[in-house]
């Protein structure tokens, strides 16, 4: 099998796959050469195939346009690498391993024991997500859960016509990666509910892209180094798809987490993306903040009166870790359906205090801070609120029990719908049910938890001409919370998001303001 490699069991067969790939774009590549490219060495697999092909990701370089599928890279006959020869941005190989390299590697650090600490599940069936880094021609990008795929296009450039592949953006490729994680997860944030969710499904790509860019040294060497006593307000990490942006309209960066959107200018408005950027400059907010209350630990730590690269780089490494893992480990504590900025919040804080009783340095307080200051909590005291029940609040219980199975889980939470708010007349399903294993720097393990996540839904009417094709149908509003134990049946957190009749309006409310948009509608009653 010339076009696959099947590596052994014994660790002397194990060797790491280095791919060459763009820190950013070709566009940041050619303004700053420090930021070009750089080769990951990534762990190695079980299977490497061509495409790539991996045990849970593979490329098929299908143009739908042309309904025809390119030939695949071909792995190394040594293996550890692909054949992509010497061409970068015109060159397909180079194309299908850059957009795998960038998948694969991001998915580790998710699912690393210092992120979210457990395996991501996909959406949709099978094991692989499937990667189309050529689909056809336009200026798009996305995750499609029918397919189990994410699709790139590719365009020409309306300043000097040059063909820009969004399949070599790492923003791009890594926000819509964020796409289909994010709906492993919590699948029920792809349906209709309203701006907040729809929201946070754009914020929680980018904020994997600033991650992932955060974790290469390159690019944090490219941050510090003009003003390492203050991070920029704009930067490499903080713009967004910086190409993509400038060949589509001339105007830069796609979106930047340096902005100064609050809550309140997005009042009135239901555009996901306007939304999405209030918590990205939650991130952003955050990473600044980190950063400078690090640089005076760092210079301690190095014996140092002023900031040099090492001082600046060690501050940031350490802010970049912290901002990522405190923001992306609060996916866990979010409930299931209906989920707020202001449950964001909560569940941010909340997941950082289990791990850590002690807030030492003040990290929670500087979230908080940066929280309050967008206009999603109104005080440090209302970022930190959330629902505490004890473990005598509870009937039939026994952690071991009702961890083992969904049916047992079942069992378990409707003995107790009054404590959890499921209402008795609704027929609810237990969805989500997984344990984690979260790390911290340092080594320190956080207590293992159990998660159990449950739904139920909500036929909500809607009446009146606003709707169009839609007046006098219902839409289906969901429901549901989470729940999150230690290992030894301690209750740790606990929300739920019931429907009611603010939910019910918000809405109504958004399925007029999609319908008005031509993006819902009544196609042969569906």
């Amino acid at each position: 099998m010339p076009d696959e490699k099947l590596v052994g069991r014994g660790t002397e067969d194990v060797r790491p796959v280095r791919v060459e790939v763009f820190l950013q774009d070709p566009l940041v590549a050619a303004t700053d050469h420090r930021v070009g490219l750089t080769t990951l060495s990534l762990p190695s697999e079980p299977y490497l195939g061509a495409g790539p092909t991996t045990g849970r990701v593979r490329v098929v370089d299908l143009d739908a346009d042309q309904d025809v599928v390119h030939p695949p890279v071909k792995p190394l006959a040594r293996g550890g690498g692909f054949a992509v020869g010497r061409a970068k941005v015109g060159n397909r190989r180079f194309h299908q391993a850059n957009v795998w390299a960038i998948v694969q590697r991001t998915l580790h650090l998710i699912e690393d024991e210092r992120a979210l600490g457990r395996r991501v599940p996909w959406a949709f069936p099978g094991g692989r997500l499937t990667i189309h880094p050529h689909y056809g021609y336009g200026e798009n990008a996305w995750y499609d859960r029918d397919a189990g795929a994410l699709c790139f296009l590719s365009f020409d450039a309306a300043d000097d016509g040059r063909r820009v592949h969004t399949c070599l953006s790492h923003d791009i490729v890594v926000h819509e990666l964020g796409h289909a994680v994010l709906d492993g997860m919590k699948p029920l944030y792809n349906e209709v509910d309203g701006p907040d969710v729809a929201g946070f499904h754009e914020y929680f790509g980018d904020a994997l892209a600033m991650s992932s860019a955060l974790t290469m040294r390159e690019v944090l060497l490219a941050v510090v180094r003009d003003r390492p006593e203050r991070l920029s307000a704009r930067n490499v990490v903080s713009d967004i798809a910086l190409e993509f942006g400038t060949a589509a309209n001339g105007e830069g960066a796609l979106r930047s987490g340096a902005n100064t959107k609050t809550m309140r200018d997005v009042r009135g408005s239901w555009e996901e993306h306007d939304y999405s950027e209030v918590l990205s400059g939650v991130f952003n907010d955050v990473l600044v903040a980190l950063y400078e209350a690090e640089i005076p630990r760092a210079l301690a730590a190095r014996r140092k009166r002023t900031i040099d690269g090492q001082v600046a780089m060690h501050a940031l490494i350490k802010a970049a870790r912290q901002t990522s893992r405190m923001m992306l480990r609060a996916i866990d504590y979010l409930p299931p359906a209906g989920m707020t900025y202001l449950d964001y919040a909560r569940a941010v804080h909340r997941a950082d205090e289990v791990a850590y009783p002690v807030d030492d340095r003040g990290y929670r307080r500087i979230v908080a801070d940066a929280f309050r200051r967008r206009g999603v909590v109104r005080s440090r005291k209302d970022a930190a609120a959330s629902v505490r029940l004890q473990n005598d609040a509870f009937r039939a219980y026994d952690v071991d029990r009702l961890a083992g199975t969904k049916t047992d889980a079942y069992v378990f939470l409707d003995a107790n719908r009054e404590t959890l708010g499921i209402p008795r007349d609704v027929n609810f399903a237990v969805t989500g049910l997984h344990r984690t294993r979260k790390r911290g720097p340092s080594g320190y393990y956080s207590p293992r938890e159990i998660v159990i996540e449950y739904v139920w839904d909500e036929e909500v009417p809607l009446d009146g001409r606003r709707f169009g094709g839609l007046n006098g149908a219902t839409f289906t509003l969901w429901c549901g919370g989470t729940l999150v134990f230690d290992a030894d049946g301690n209750v740790l957190h606990s929300v739920v998001r019931a429907g009611d009749a603010a939910r019910r309006k918000r809405l109504r409310a958004y399925v007029a303001y999609l319908v008005e948009e031509g993006l819902l509608g009544d196609d042969e009653h569906e």
